[in-house]
């Protein structure tokens, strides 16, 4: 059975094939194939020179536009357009799907969130497009244990005021905790200490890709010359995914 939202959503299944891209998409009025160059190394590039939390408009649109434009290749162009403008008409937010093969963790590397289309609309952000991924497992995923709707689920809403606010999610669940303050050392405190029972945990805040010391673990931005804490470089650095969480007001990665 088929929902109206259904008529708003794009599939595509993304495969890495000797240096090229073969994207399959799929609507409910039709599908279609095509082959394009995978998007440059070149393009992550850019992104790991500037600071991930003050990324320059101009390179985000840059990156957006040849991302876009590896999806809609060929006649997935139309597709694309249709369902988009569609969905813009009944004022609702086109569903891009990304699904992935197991063995392609190199296509999910690249930032598909950041999509731009021609007029340089950021799809994401501007609200036209919701995007989600998917990793295309052969087994059925499991099933959720009824039980489990018993407990709450915790949603962590953290804005330090030294970075761009952002607006948190309502979620439409009836057993939901907010941590306060959203600090990891009172999320320690709730897993570790109160042993809060829970079936899932909503993140609402800030990510970044950084440079984690190797001497002191102290973590600096991708393009500090040294380490903050101990001065050590860059080379004797890591880079490491992190969320922001507050304390005190200011950030804490983590």
């Amino acid at each position: 059975m088929t929902s109206q939202l259904d008529r708003y959503k794009l599939t595509f299944q993304l495969t890495a094939r000797g240096g090229l891209l073969e994207v399959r998409a799929r609507t409910l009025s039709g599908q279609s194939r095509a082959e394009t160059s995978l998007p440059s190394q070149y393009l992550l590039d850019q992104l790991l020179q500037h600071n991930p939390a003050h990324l320059p408009s101009a390179v985000v649109r840059q990156v957006g536009r040849v991302l876009y434009g590896c999806l809609t290749a060929a006649d997935i162009g139309e597709l694309a357009a249709d369902v988009v403008q569609d969905a813009a008409q009944a004022r609702h937010p086109a569903h891009l799907e990304l699904r992935f093969d197991p063995d392609q963790a190199t296509l999910a590397q690249y930032p598909w969130e950041m999509i731009a289309d021609s007029s340089n609309r950021l799809l994401v952000r501007d609200g036209l497009v919701d995007l989600t991924r998917y990793i295309s497992y052969p087994q059925a995923p499991p099933v959720l244990d009824p039980a489990l709707s018993r407990r709450s689920i915790l949603q962590v809403v953290s804005q330090p005021v030294t970075l761009q606010p952002l607006s948190p999610v309502e979620l439409s669940m009836k057993q939901i905790q907010r941590l306060a303050p959203a600090s990891f050392e009172q999320l320690q405190t709730k897993l570790l200490i109160e042993r809060m029972a829970l079936w899932g945990l909503h993140f609402d805040g800030h990510g970044a890709l950084v440079l984690q010391c190797q001497r002191c673990d102290a973590v600096s931005p991708l393009d500090a010359q040294a380490c903050h804490t101990c001065g050590a470089l860059p080379s004797e650095a890591k880079q490491v995914g992190v969320l922001a969480f507050e304390r005190d007001g200011d950030v804490e990665w983590i």
